[in-house]
């Protein structure tokens, strides 16, 4: 009986862990068929009109997050370490 014990117990953890992940990706399936088509988000606000406060807009997220906001009409304020990083994303801002 000491044997069949473990035995349940780890086949209950790695059924467990076997149902997390399935869910997890249902969970990713339906967001990606929900809120993307062709790899392209579909969800583009008017963002005219809206003023915008970024930090560390030049590099990474923040630097992404300044060149999507202001292709979608936002005023753009953000703060970066380098003023020349800040100026290259100032030249590819449209």
């Amino acid at each position: 009986m000491s044997v069949i014990v473990p035995i349940a117990i780890v086949l209950g953890s790695v059924l467990a862990v076997v149902i997390f992940v399935a869910l997890c990706i249902l969970i990713m399936v339906a967001v990606h068929y929900l809120y993307c088509s062709g790899g392209v988000n579909k969800h583009n606000p008017d963002m005219k009109g809206k003023i915008v406060i970024i930090t560390g807009g030049t590099d990474g997220i923040g630097k992404e997050s300044v060149l999507k906001l202001a292709q979608l009409g936002a005023k753009i304020i953000f703060t970066g370490r380098s003023e020349i990083k800040a100026k290259e994303v100032l030249r590819l801002v449209p």
